[in-house]
């Protein structure tokens, strides 16, 4: 399964995405509304999303990679990760379940 991770340097090219996956990967891509997916080993569909994005007026699909970028961007960024994981850290040692 592809995680999220996975995808950043692929949102970093600002380039749509099409993506024949389950799970985290394919979540990512959908949120971010950075391409297309199809469940993994689903070879007519993996067709089917290519020809959809290939049908695209090159605006949208610009569009689409930059829509991608910026959520690498936003969700990836460095210090936003480190952010978070300091925020889970103060939350175990408060005695707190991390996130809520």
């Amino acid at each position: 399964d592809v995680c999220s991770s996975d995808l950043q340097p692929y949102l970093a090219t600002g380039i749509p995405l099409v993506g024949m996956l389950d799970g985290e990967g394919a979540r990512v891509i959908v949120e971010a509304e950075a391409g297309f997916c199809c469940p993994a080993g689903d070879g007519e569909g993996l067709a089917a999303i290519v020809a959809r994005l290939s049908s695209l007026p090159e605006a949208e699909r610009r569009a689409m990679g930059e829509r991608g970028r910026a959520y690498g961007r936003r969700e990836f960024d460095r210090d936003t990760l480190l952010g978070a994981l300091e925020g889970w850290f103060d939350d175990l040692t408060a005695g707190r379940r991390p996130g809520h």
